[in-house]
């Protein structure tokens, strides 16, 4: 009983980005086989194929044992070992080397239970902590900035990580961030800045556990427009203006 208790505590202490980014049920144990033709992992990721997050978790559940980013893209779809079905195979090249595992993936089945292919390691709380504490610095230097527009580097840097890990739709699933894009009289550049000002400091909240992440993000936007406008008094805002005073 008193495991029991404390398991459910250390998940409920977990942060929201390691339940989004990692399967539900992924086991810290290595399993001979797993990854296989004959032991797929079963994704689910084209159960529901609107549902983004199961691609997510698979590119995000495994490192490299030196906690190096795996590459998924190199990838081909083959008969499953029974021939009765299709499975995806997954070419991983190891950075640096000429090393390759072939992972076996089968998309239209889930698990309640995934284990580590041979060669990998599973993402922990305490890898993930370290492994986006600097990104979380760049989200804090750019929105102690003046003009965070300039930043391009910092910019660049937590934008890149987002993209190979989480992707960047489930940091645009608001509808005000979204109505605010459509607006076709404000400087493009100004909405591009605050759709990223909007995705950084969303993946900021889920980091720092910071609850109502969606307001967070769009406090920060609001934050972010009041400086760019000062900043750059000639861009032309549009509606934002009206719409990022409420």
């Amino acid at each position: 009983m008193l495991l029991t208790i404390l398991s459910l505590f250390a998940k409920a202490q977990s942060p929201e980005l390691l339940k989004i980014m990692t399967f539900e049920g992924l086991e810290n144990t290595e399993k001979q086989g797993y990854g296989s033709k004959e032991d797929p992992i079963l994704s689910g990721a084209f159960i529901n194929v609107t549902d983004r997050t199961k691609m997510v978790k698979l590119k995000s559940s495994y490192r490299w044992p030196d906690g190096t980013l795996i590459d998924f893209n190199k990838r081909f779809s083959t008969a499953s070992a029974d021939g009765k079905g299709i499975v995806d195979c997954y070419i991983l090249v190891k950075p640096g080397t000429t090393d390759t595992i072939k992972l076996f993936v089968n998309p239209y089945k889930e698990s309640t239970v995934y284990y580590v292919p041979k060669g990998l390691k599973a993402v922990t709380l305490t890898h993930i902590k370290t492994e986006i504490a600097p990104l979380l610095k760049l989200v804090e230097e750019m929105e102690e900035s003046k003009d965070a527009f300039t930043l391009k580097n910092q910019a660049a840097a937590v934008l890149t990580y987002i993209n190979a890990t989480l992707g960047t739709t489930l940091f645009t699933d608001s509808d005000e961030i979204k109505s605010l894009m459509a607006d076709k009289e404000a400087d493009q550049s100004l909405k591009s800045f605050l759709l990223r000002a909007y995705i950084f400091n969303k993946f900021y909240a889920y980091g720092k556990s910071i609850t109502n992440e969606k307001a967070y993000a769009f406090n920060k936007v609001k934050e972010n427009f009041q400086e760019f406008i000062i900043a750059h008094p000639e861009v032309k805002t549009g509606a934002l203006k009206e719409a990022l005073e409420k």
